[in-house]
């Protein structure tokens, strides 16, 4: 059986943000995953640092990744997550991936997605995750979300600032929710409503 979702048209997600003191600073975008992006996605998804992170801690084959970005849809109903690339243009209009961005465990019944953002090292303690979340934030409107979260360890200072950066703010406290080399630590759920 068919639902509505099945009528709507794919669309790409279309975000611009420029930093916030506008001059000739390069800006913040999103786009669809395209099949050059295969190393990009390996060097992130296979770098163990990122897995505390995380829920998976695995490494991923160029076959298994090449083949998640022949499948993906880009339609957020039909994979129940969006995965996308975070680009930073520069003046000569250069897009360089700097990043990944996801909508995940998309709720159709209660309208929310969970968020995730990683960047290349180089690109991280620069300001530009707050505007791969203002992206996220901007699409989610789009895609007529109520909310958008995260799930950020307390300990996790860099992150905090970011959300808070980006309008989320932290509710609910779950203790002793992620495993770590010390035993177990407390996580915060960080929301955003959109409308």
């Amino acid at each position: 059986m068919k639902s509505s979702a099945d009528n709507r048209p794919t669309r790409q997600p279309r975000c611009d943000m420029p930093p916030r003191q506008p001059d000739r600073q390069p800006r913040v975008g999103l786009r669809a995953l395209e099949p050059e992006d295969l190393e990009l996605l390996y060097a992130l998804e296979n770098a163990p640092e990122t897995w505390g992170s995380t829920s998976v801690a695995a490494f991923y084959s160029r076959y298994a990744l090449k083949q998640f970005i022949a499948s993906a849809t880009g339609d957020i109903y039909a994979d129940s997550q969006v995965r996308l690339v975070a680009t930073l243009t520069g003046p000569a209009s250069t897009a360089t991936p700097i990043g990944l961005a996801d909508l995940t465990g998309f709720d159709p019944t209660n309208m929310r997605a969970e968020v995730g953002i990683i960047l290349l090292p180089s690109y991280r303690g620069k300001g530009l995750g707050r505007q791969v979340l203002e992206c996220l934030a901007e699409y989610a409107r789009h895609l007529h979300l109520h909310q958008i979260w995260a799930t950020v360890a307390e300990t996790n200072d860099a992150c905090r600032a970011t959300m808070a950066a980006a309008g989320f703010s932290p509710t609910a406290l779950l203790p002793q929710w992620l495993r770590t080399d010390d035993g177990y630590a407390d996580a915060r759920i960080w929301q955003r409503i959109i409308d």
